[in-house]
């Protein structure tokens, strides 16, 4: 296969076992040689272009850039096996980290950047993260969690709530006290220390774990779900041919967050597959800066979820721009219904869509809370969400919130979920602002509303 032939080239020995079980074999290599693939196959074409951030490196700069990163993090004191953190938007460093990690056998897991400061306790505990890469602006979140670090050494942290961390990194210019900067960690490296590297990847495992992706913690906690190097390289195989059958996508406009699974199996991982570049138009989303870079930098293809479409779609019809670029549009996270689908075909003048995986008009679902409240409560719907805010996540505070005496029961005597959604969907303040949204989405044509809401 073209893989190993490439990766002999650099001095790789074939695996010991073949396994079959599908049309074609599955891979035998980690993320660290998906890497050395790629820098090999395509070389100097664009493999990573942060809009907003003005950089743009190719293939054989990823690999460059990764392995002085890695070299790096061997400096601090780190060893394979060793679990880190990775906490921000999507970014030059955020790309960079994933795979300077896995080229360094450590274990990263991907904190979302919209936490508050419970859950990003509960994410580095949940881990025993010994490290923490993030942006400077998360630099007082992390100080009201380990106070301690006002006073530390870089490197020799002693956090009486977070026992395993030593190590914050952070990514940006302005120095605060007990952190290191990014880019000094990158000067750390050596000739030597970076050989080291490109050595290590022979001896790294596939079937060790590479990257941990957190649940999205709407029905209680975020659970920690591991990806092997196997798995990640394997799925994102699959996936980029199921995009890029013919081979013909360059540039794919990344607007979901790279702490997800999609946009890492889609967009970074794909990429090196496929040798198409990624492309991140804004740090966050925002529908005016994709529509100008996905035409801008010629994006065939297009990541985002449900939400992110319908936006854009509102976005295209209200500035009235014909978009000539996108061809492939797929959406992950959640489902969407035909009707919404049909229409962001037609308005962003796709050639293909897929999709993978209360109803909402713009996010397909949202969260809705049913309360019984003990004798003598008075808590309100505005009491709950101020005590929501700032202990989680913004798009995890219950857009609805209904109170109840009881509620329906099934056969069995378990709360009838079905029933209770029925009877929302009836719900005046659901009707009225889902009516806004689709007159929007659909210019005041759609004929199908209420079964978008089903």
């Amino acid at each position: 296969m073209a893989y190993y032939s490439r990766l002999a080239a650099l001095g790789y020995k074939r695996p010991s076992y073949h396994r079959r079980p599908g049309s074609e074999p599955l891979l035998a290599l980690t993320v660290g040689q998906l890497v050395d693939w790629a820098a090999e196959e395509y070389g100097h074409r664009e493999a990573m272009v942060s809009v907003y951030e003005g950089t743009r490196w190719t293939y054989q700069e990823v690999r460059d850039q990764a392995d002085r990163l890695a070299a790096g993090f061997r400096e601090l004191g780190l060893a394979v096996g060793d679990m880190i953190a990775l906490c921000g938007y999507n970014s030059t460093y955020h790309y960079l980290t994933a795979l300077a990690a896995a080229r360094a056998g450590l274990l990263l897991a991907k904190v979302d950047p919209s936490c508050q400061a419970p859950e990003l306790l509960h994410c580095l505990r949940k881990v025993g993260a010994r490290l923490l890469l993030a942006g400077n602006d998360y630099y007082p979140l992390v100080l009201s969690l380990a106070p301690e670090l006002e006073h530390s050494v870089p490197g020799q942290l002693f956090s009486e709530a977070l026992p395993s961390l030593t190590t914050l990194v952070l990514a940006g210019d302005q120095s605060q006290p007990g952190a290191y900067l990014l880019k000094d960690v990158q000067k750390m490296a050596t000739s030597d220390g970076i050989k080291r590297i490109r050595d290590l990847q022979e001896c790294i495992d596939p079937d060790n774990a590479v990257f941990i992706h957190y649940t999205s913690g709407t029905t209680g906690s975020p659970k920690a779900a591991v990806l092997s190097h196997h798995s990640a390289v394997n799925a994102s195989k699959f996936l980029e041919r199921c995009l890029n059958p013919e081979r013909k996508i360059h540039k794919s406009l990344v607007q979901m967050q790279c702490c997800h699974v999609g946009a890492t199996l889609n967009g970074v991982l794909a990429g090196l597959h496929g040798g198409i570049a990624v492309v991140f138009p804004s740090a966050k989303f925002d529908p005016c800066l994709s529509i100008t870079t996905m035409e801008e930098e010629r994006c065939s293809l297009l990541l985002g979820t449900p939400a992110m479409y319908v936006d854009l779609v509102n976005k295209v019809q209200e500035l009235g721009v014909t978009l000539t670029q996108p061809q492939v549009a797929l959406i992950t996270g959640t489902i969407v219904s035909e009707v919404i689908a049909r229409q962001i075909i037609k308005v962003l003048h796709l050639k293909r869509f897929v999709a993978f995986g209360v109803p909402d008009a713009r996010w397909t679902e949202e969260v809705c809370v049913y309360i019984r409240q003990k004798p003598g409560s008075k808590i309100d719907e505005r009491q709950l969400k101020s005590y929501c805010k700032g202990k989680v996540a913004d798009f995890r505070i219950p857009r609805y919130i209904r109170f109840a005496t009881e509620f329906p029961q099934n056969m069995v005597g378990k709360v009838d979920k079905k029933k209770m959604r029925q009877d929302f969907l009836q719900d005046n303040e659901f009707l009225k602002n889902n009516e806004a949204l689709m007159n929007k989405f659909f210019e005041g044509n759609c004929d199908n509303k209420q079964n978008i809401l089903q």
